[in-house]
């Protein structure tokens, strides 16, 4: 199942193992991926996103994928934007720390549906090849408000967030 993506709000505490890991991959992409769990999930602390991830992106920022480690503003943070972790080409793990939290999660409670839905309708202007249709609209809308929901949990606890997804 390629390309699905998961957002984890984590604690201070699991961030820096996380990053006193950088350098070493394969131990970046273990942690990375074990941070799935049943407590983290009922904690409200894990959200999934499918390949939505893709378009969220495309549509919180210039419409690409360019851009991985280098956002410049809370929206572009979001999803790829925030400290690339991963340094090889079969996953991505991207960090973004407590302080840039507190700024995506008010900046992702501004979208609307429709704003989402205007960059939605554009991507295929930007290069983008999936689906565009009502259906994939609304597929990302509901991965885009598990994610929102996300970082209103993690900028209330000052949690960093933790996007991983394989590629």
């Amino acid at each position: 199942m390629p390309r699905r993506g998961t957002f984890y709000a984590v604690t201070p505490a699991e961030a820096e193992r996380l990053l006193g890991l950088v350098g070493d991959d394969q131990a970046v992409a273990r942690e990375g991926l074990d941070l799935y769990s049943i407590e983290r999930q009922k904690s409200h602390c894990i959200a999934a996103v499918d390949k939505a991830w893709d378009v969220i992106h495309r549509c919180l920022t210039d419409g690409t994928l360019r851009g991985m480690g280098h956002g410049t503003t809370p929206l572009a943070w979001a999803v790829l934007g925030g400290k690339s972790l991963y340094g090889g080409s079969d996953f991505i793990v991207c960090y973004v720390m407590p302080q840039q939290v507190a700024q995506v999660a008010p900046a992702l409670d501004e979208i609307v549906g429709a704003w989402f839905a205007q960059r939605y309708w554009q991507l295929e202007n930007n290069g983008y090849r999936g689906p565009i249709n009502n259906e994939e609209l609304e597929y990302a809308w509901d991965y885009f408000t598990n994610m929102r929901n996300l970082y209103t949990r993690a900028a209330a606890n000052s949690y960093a967030v933790i996007f991983v997804t394989d590629q």
